[in-house]
């Protein structure tokens, strides 16, 4: 058996890691299965349970939206109403 140096260990965990993702790639995800992941759990459950809204998703297209929905910009409640909130 030869010996692996550093290198190349880093090399067959790297290949491990893409196999992997390889594998999960095109599979679908139920909403409740995203929202108990291990993968999401920074995410308040909530906030995700809001965007979430389809009943399954790849991993991609779930880190898609939660992406998107963070970059919106949240809109100040005057600019919507034409309204002040102060009397």
């Amino acid at each position: 058996m030869a010996r692996m140096d550093k290198k190349d260990l880093e090399t067959e965990n790297m290949e491990q890691k893409e196999k992997k993702i390889d594998e999960t790639a095109g599979k679908r995800y139920g909403r409740s299965a995203l929202l108990n992941s291990k993968r999401f759990a920074a995410v308040q459950r909530d906030f995700l349970k809001a965007i979430l809204i389809k009943e399954e998703y790849t991993i991609e297209e779930a880190e898609k939206a939660v992406k998107e929905a963070m970059r919106r910009e949240a809109t100040p409640w005057r600019a919507e109403t034409g309204q002040s909130r102060t009397k």
